[in-house]
């Protein structure tokens, strides 16, 4: 397993990341403790969740968080995982209605506290934004928390580039906990404008907001990091059964042709599509990328594991990449 240092903290993690959404949910407990056990005893030590994971199904609240503290007080190893979770999300039957206020960001600190069944949270995200509250008031409402030991590090999940660099000038100014990283939607596919909603944010390859990042100093955690199957289903043959949703955010010209140089050189090297694209983006130079993976089969955990084999020269990468 490839590691590094989340920029500017003391944490050592893991490249790959396990998404949780479906954790105790649509994925049952049994299940997703064996896909726990199988990624930890690989190497892998961080487990990406939130606490409004699986609310919109209706069942039990915040099933992912409860089911990862269960794993954790039975695997015994809470000192050997980073715990990275999110409050701050708006209720899910009205997402226009933001909750950053500080009695719901101390709301859902506490409750996820116990529903991991720990004392201190190692990265604390922010699911989504509220701009029409000042970064100051947000910075001191998390800085309390950080000061108190319930959380290690700040994060920032679906925030403009613009709003997390205004909160770290203010958080340096004042002494206090800045965002270490940033966590969107990112694969090596370029996205069509206008795909997603819900304020989620997204970013391409080289686009205007890859370069903002590229300036910074600051992490970056990737969700939907293998597209969404796009790429695999449509290298097999298969693109009768990518969903609507897949289509709708990747399928352009640029990403069709690039299908034919990811398959080209996942032959070439012997290996999975899913792998390949994961290895292409822990081995940018540019970003300090986290890639995290969300799937409900060890198998295809498994085929993931694989981009820790990929050796990828400046070459095949710019192959692909431009």
């Amino acid at each position: 397993m490839k590691y590094a240092k989340i920029n500017n903290t003391d944490l050592f993690a893991s490249k790959l990341v396990l998404g949780t959404d479906a954790f105790g949910s649509s994925l049952s407990c049994d299940d997703s403790f064996l896909l726990m056990d199988e990624f930890f005893d690989a190497g892998g030590n961080i487990i990406d969740t939130a606490s409004v994971y699986a609310d919109w199904l209706g069942g039990e609240k915040s099933a992912s968080e409860k089911t990862i503290g269960k794993w954790l007080l039975q695997k015994g190893c809470r000192d050997k995982v980073i715990i990275s979770t999110k409050g701050g999300h708006p209720d899910c039957n009205n997402m226009r209605i933001p909750r950053l206020s500080k009695a719901e960001i101390d709301h859902d600190l506490h409750n996820s506290l116990i529903n991991l069944k720990t004392d201190y949270i190692d990265i604390y995200w922010l699911h989504r934004d509220d701009e029409s509250r000042s970064v100051e008031e947000i910075i001191d409402t998390l800085d309390v928390h950080v000061r108190s030991g319930k959380i290690r590090h700040v994060g920032a999940s679906n925030w403009k580039y613009e709003r997390i660099l205004a909160a770290n000038e203010y958080a340096k100014k004042s002494r206090k906990t800045p965002f270490i990283a940033s966590q969107i939607q990112y694969s090596i596919a370029k996205l069509n404008e206008g795909s997603l909603i819900n304020n989620m944010l997204g970013m391409s390859y080289g686009d205007e907001e890859y370069d903002r990042y590229a300036r910074d100093d600051l992490a970056m955690f990737s969700y939907s990091s293998v597209a969404k199957g796009f790429f695999n289903l449509l290298v097999s043959g298969n693109m009768e059964k990518i969903s609507d949703s897949a289509k709708k955010e990747y399928l352009n010209d640029h990403n069709l042709a690039l299908a034919e140089k990811i398959k080209q050189i996942s032959q070439t090297k012997n290996t999975n599509v899913s792998a390949l694209m994961l290895a292409l983006l822990v081995s940018e130079k540019k970003l300090n990328v986290f890639a995290q993976v969300g799937t409900r089969k060890i198998s295809h955990l498994k085929e993931a594991f694989e981009f820790d084999k990929i050796d990828l020269s400046d070459e095949e990468f710019d192959y692909i990449m431009n």
